[in-house]
């Protein structure tokens, strides 16, 4: 069984305090955290409930430092990183981003306008 979360990674902070977004993939009981190369500052992370929505694994967060349009663009750059699809947010304020195991998207990333 693999397991997919996007999460913020508090155990090593950037030198600028942020800490760095990762997606996290368990399988057989191994983990491994991918850098989606983006970060955010700790106040911006609801780490109690890390927002579990119906299509899977997502997180709403902004980054300090970068609109959320270059947020996207810099994951857009980083999809060979990506381990499954992701569904992205389109022209909101924030990042918004599911992450998908098996919901019959072909593209990599899917960008949708609420």
């Amino acid at each position: 069984m693999i397991t997919v979360d996007v999460v913020c990674y508090k155990y090593k902070p950037l030198k600028n305090g942020e800490l760095p977004l990762k997606i996290k993939v368990c399988k057989d009981r191994k983990t491994r955290y991918i850098n989606l190369g983006v970060s955010t500052r700790q106040e911006f992370w609801d780490f109690e409930n890390n927002s579990a929505h119906v299509l899977g694994k997502a997180g709403d967060f902004s980054v300090d430092g970068m609109s959320a349009e270059e947020a996207r663009q810099k994951i857009i750059e980083n999809i060979d990183r990506l381990p499954h699809p992701i569904r992205m947010e389109n022209g909101v304020a924030w990042l918004h981003i599911d992450v998908l195991e098996q919901y019959g998207i072909d593209e990599k990333i899917y960008l949708f306008n609420q």
